[in-house]
């Protein structure tokens, strides 16, 4: 978390906040950086799962603002799983155009449970 949160303030670095922000909510919880869900203690799978898919739906849908956030975010939890051998990079890396995926993990999609 200190080389994601090194560097100039803020600065507009989208991804570099996102996989900062998914980090300390893993260490601190509370609520889901993207969904805003109320979080427990510890943050369950659920809770990870929730956010991945809301990352994963803003990252490789339509261009938007908050896309290199969403990357980030992807990244970090991504790699606090164990599903990626590599720590987010401090910088955001390239970004593919949005019908590339870059990833051979599946895109999680949560159940409605209604």
């Amino acid at each position: 978390m200190a080389a994601l949160t090194s560097g100039p303030a803020s600065g507009g670095n989208g991804f570099r906040e996102g996989a900062r922000d998914a980090l300390r909510w893993l260490v601190e919880r509370g609520p889901g950086p993207l969904t805003g869900a109320a979080g427990g203690a510890p943050v369950t799978a659920t809770a990870v799962v929730r956010e991945l898919a809301a990352a994963q739906e803003l990252a490789y849908g339509p261009p938007s603002p908050g896309r290199d956030y969403a990357a980030g975010l992807e990244h970090a939890l991504m790699w606090a799983c164990l599903a990626t051998p590599a720590p987010p990079p401090t910088s955001a890396p390239a970004r593919p155009p949005s019908t590339t995926r870059t990833t051979d993990v599946p895109v999680l999609h949560e159940r409605s449970s209604r």
